[in-house]
C-alpha cells in the first residue's frame, strides 16, 4: 500500500535539523510548550536530544506557519506579531573556534573573532527571513500577509546600500541576494584569514588586514539593532519586533552562550526577542552569578521533559492521531491498534469488563493472590497494612487508592518476574511493557523516539490492518532499547578509574547498569515495600568524573531531572539534584514506571570509584582532553570510537 512522501522525509529523517520548515509543518502537533513559546517573551527552551527543541523553534518561522494545517493554526497566525529568524549553531564552526583559540594569545581578540562569525551568521538568517516577507508566497496567506512588504526595485537598491554601509560590505550588485552572498563570503574570508596565519602573531596580522579589521570588532547587539533599524524602515511599523531563535546553544562557544544569556536580562532594545534552546545541563552557565539572568523575571523557561509520565500522555495521543491521519487510519483508537497493558488499572484491565475491579474474578485479584502465595514478604506486608485481598473490591475507594492501587504496578512486576524462593525469572522477551499506554509512556513524550517506535508500528498496522500484537510491540521496544544502549556504549570511560563495587571501567553504560540493578534489587530481590528505590540524588560524595558522565547522560535524555515546580529545569550543577532513569530502560531493568523513594548516588555506587593505576603525564593529557570532549557532548560516533581506541592502547585497558 502506498502512502504520501512523509515516509521518506519525516519518518525516516527524524532529526528536525535535516528537515525544512515546510516539511516539519506538515506533521507538527503543538504541545502545550509551543503556545508558551509563542508568547512575546524571552524564552529558554530546555530539553535533551530528540525532545523537539529545533522543531518548536522552526515552527515560529513564517515559512513554517504558512504551511501549517491544524485546527489551531489560524489563531496562532493571528496572535504572532514578530518576525522570526532561525539561527542554528553550526557544528562546522568548531574547527574555527579551535583555530582561534590556538592562534590568539589575547582573550579579547579570541572573543571578538568568535563573535564576528556568530554575528555574521545571525545577520544572514535575519536577511533571509526578511526576504521571505517580500515573497508572493507570503502574500497568498490571508493572515500572514500582514508581514508582507511590496518591495520595489528602487527600495531594494536603497535598502541594500544602507545594509552595506551598516555592515562595511562592498556591494557591486545592489540586491538582497548579493548582500547574502557577501555575508557568506565574509564567513569564508575569516576562515581563509585564520588558515593563512597559522604561524603568525594574529594580532599583528589583523592590524594589517584592512577589510577584516573593519568588522571584526563589531558588537553583537548594537550591530543586530542597526540591521533591524534598516530592515524596519520598509515596514509600516518602524518598531517591528524580531524574534531571534538560537538553536543548540550547548555546542556554541561559551563566550557566545554567556553573551546571549546576558541579553536575556536586558538588551535595551524592545524590538528584539530572544528564544534560545539548550540541553538541560551546562556547568559553565554560572546561573547563580548576580550578573546573570533569572528565570521567571528576565526569561520564561520552557521544559520539554516530563518528570511524571502522565504529563506526556496528551501530547503522545495528539501525535498518535496525526500519524494515523497521515496513514488514513484515524478512525482507529490506540487501544484498538495496540491493546491495553497489564499496568492499566480499572475496567480496561479485565478479561470481562462486567467484572468489578479487584473482585475475586478480576486480573488484579489473581496477581495479588499469586504473589501472596509465593512471596512471604508480600504476605507479611498485606497483614501489616490490614489488606484483605479477598475483599479488595469492597474497600472504600479512598482506602483502596491509598493501600491497593498504589502498589499494583509493583505487584505486577514481582508477580511476573519473581519465582519461588526469591529467584528472578529470566524472560528473553517480555510482553508486559506493551499496550498503548505503556508503549506511549516508554517514549517519554520525546517526539523523535515516538516517531521511531510508535510511528513504525503504525505504518505496519496501516499495511496489514491487523492489531499490532504484544510480540511485535516487544520486538520494536527491544530494537529501540538496543539502539539507545548502543549510542551510550560509544562514549568512552574515564581513564584510570574503575567503579568500586564492580571493578568495571568508569563508563556511562556501567554507571547506568549499577543504578538500574540497584533499582531492580529494591523492586524484586529485597522484601516487598510500597515505595522501592526508583530515583537517586547526586550527593557531594560523587566524584567529578562521575558527574561529568552523568551530565552527558542528562543531555542525552538517559536520566531525567526530577525538578520541583519552583526550580528551573536548566542546570549548571548536578549537586543535590534528583534524577530517575529514562522509562525506555524500564523493560531492560524490569522496573515499574513509577517515581518513589530516592537514594544517594554515592551509596548506590558503593564508594563511587577507585583509581586503577597511577597515570603518567601523557595519560593525564588524554584524560583532560576526554573530559572536555564529554562536556561538549556532540562528537561524532567515529571521533568517540577513535578516542576509545587511543585510550585503550595507552592505558592497556582490556
Amino acid at each position: 500500500m502506498k502512502h504520501n512522501n512523509f515516509d521518506s522525509t519525516i519518518f525516516d529523517s527524524l532529526n528536525a535539523r535535516h528537515l525544512t520548515s515546510s516539511q516539519i509543518a506538515k506533521l507538527f502537533i503543538p504541545p502545550e510548550a509551543f503556545f508558551d513559546l509563542l508568547k512575546r517573551n524571552n524564552n529558554l527552551l530546555i530539553g535533551p536530544r530528540g525532545s523537539g527543541k529545533t522543531t518548536l523553534l522552526k515552527m515560529l518561522q513564517l515559512t513554517a506557519l504558512k504551511e501549517w494545517k491544524h485546527s489551531k493554526a489560524e489563531q496562532t497566525k493571528k496572535s504572532i506579531d514578530y518576525i522570526s529568524a532561525f539561527i542554528p549553531t553550526d557544528k562546522a564552526w568548531e574547527t574555527q573556534w579551535s583555530l582561534i583559540d590556538s592562534l590568539c594569545a589575547s582573550s579579547t581578540l579570541k572573543v571578538q573573532l568568535k563573535k564576528s562569525i556568530f554575528t555574521t551568521h545571525t545577520i544572514r538568517q535575519m536577511v533571509e527571513a526578511f526576504q521571505y516577507c517580500t515573497s508572493d508566497e507570503l502574500f497568498e496567506d490571508p493572515i500572514l500577509k500582514k508581514f508582507y512588504i511590496n518591495l520595489s526595485k528602487e527600495q531594494e537598491i536603497e535598502l541594500t546600500k544602507r545594509l552595506a554601509s551598516a555592515l562595511s560590505l562592498t556591494i557591486e550588485i545592489p540586491s538582497l541576494d548579493y548582500i547574502m552572498f557577501q555575508l557568506r563570503k565574509r564567513l569564508s574570508d575569516i576562515g581563509v584569514f585564520l588558515n593563512k596565519n597559522r604561524n603568525c602573531a594574529l594580532a599583528d596580522t589583523l592590524n594589517n588586514d584592512a577589510d577584516l579589521s573593519k568588522y571584526v570588532f563589531f558588537d553583537f547587539i548594537p550591530t543586530i539593532a542597526l540591521v533591524i533599524e534598516v530592515l524596519n524602515s520598509t515596514f509600516v511599523d518602524k518598531n517591528q519586533k524580531w524574534a531571534l531563535l538560537f538553536d543548540e546553544l550547548e555546542i556554541a562557544p561559551r563566550e557566545i552562550r554567556n553573551e546571549l544569556f546576558e541579553n536575556l536580562r536586558s538588551t535595551g532594545d524592545q524590538r528584539i526577542i530572544f528564544k534560545l534552546s539548550i540541553s538541560p545541563y551546562a556547568e559553565d552557565l554560572n546561573l547563580s552569578e548576580p550578573t546573570g539572568s533569572y528565570a521567571g523575571h528576565d526569561y520564561v523557561p520552557i521544559n520539554l521533559t516530563y518528570a511524571k509520565k502522565e504529563k506526556a500522555m496528551p501530547f503522545c495521543l495528539a501525535l498518535f492521531q496525526q500519524i494515523c491521519r497521515i496513514y488514513k487510519i484515524d478512525h482507529m483508537s490506540p487501544e484498538e491498534i495496540f491493546g491495553t497493558s497489564i499496568f492499566d488499572q480499572g475496567n480496561e484491565n479485565k478479561k470481562n469488563t462486567t467484572i468489578p475491579a479487584y473482585s475475586k474474578d478480576s486480573l488484579q485479584y489473581e496477581r495479588f493472590s499469586r504473589l501472596a502465595n509465593k512471596d512471604p514478604s508480600f504476605n507479611y506486608y498485606l497483614k501489616a497494612k490490614n489488606i484483605d485481598i479477598e475483599n479488595m473490591d469492597k474497600m472504600p475507594e479512598n482506602e483502596r487508592a491509598s493501600k491497593v492501587r498504589k502498589i499494583t504496578n509493583i505487584v505486577c512486576i514481582r508477580d511476573i518476574f519473581l519465582q519461588e524462593k526469591g529467584h528472578i525469572r529470566t524472560i528473553k522477551k517480555t510482553k508486559i511493557y506493551t499496550g498503548f499506554k505503556t508503549i506511549f509512556y516508554l517514549t517519554e513524550g520525546n517526539p523523535r523516539l515516538f516517531l521511531s517506535l510508535v510511528g513504525t508500528l503504525l505504518k505496519k498496522y496501516s499495511q496489514t490492518k491487523k492489531m499490532v500484537t504484544a510480540s511485535e510491540q516487544a520486538d520494536a521496544i527491544d530494537i529501540a532499547i538496543d539502539r539507545f544502549l548502543a549510542l551510550l556504549k560509544t562514549i568512552p570511560p574515564v581513564p584510570g578509574h574503575t567503579l568500586a563495587n564492580s571493578n568495571k571501567d568508569c563508563s556511562l553504560i556501567n554507571l547506568l547498569d549499577i543504578i538500574g540493578t540497584t533499582f531492580q534489587n529494591s523492586v524484586l530481590k529485597e522484601k516487598f515495600v510500597a515505595e522501592p528505590i526508583t530515583s537517586f540524588i547526586i550527593d557531594d560524595m560523587v566524584s567529578e568524573e562521575v558527574k561529568t558522565l552523568l551530565g552527558l547522560a542528562v543531555n542525552a535524555g538517559v536520566i531525567i531531572y526530577v525538578h520541583q515546580a519552583e526550580e528551573t529545569p536548566l542546570l549548571d550543577s548536578l549537586a543535590n539534584k534528583e534524577f530517575r532513569l529514562n522509562y525506555l530502560l524500564a523493560p531492560y531493568f524490569r522496573l515499574p514506571m513509577i517515581l518513589n523513594k530516592k537514594q544517594k548516588l554515592s551509596v548506590i555506587l558503593g564508594g563511587d570509584f577507585i583509581h586503577k593505576n597511577d597515570i603518567n603525564d601523557e595519560q593525564k593529557t588524554i584524560q583532560s582532553t576526554l573530559k572536555q570532549d564529554l562536556k561538549k557532548g556532540h562528537q561524532t560516533q567515529n571521533t568517540l570510537k577513535n578516542n576509545v581506541k587511543k585510550i585503550q592502547t595507552t592505558l592497556k585497558f582490556e
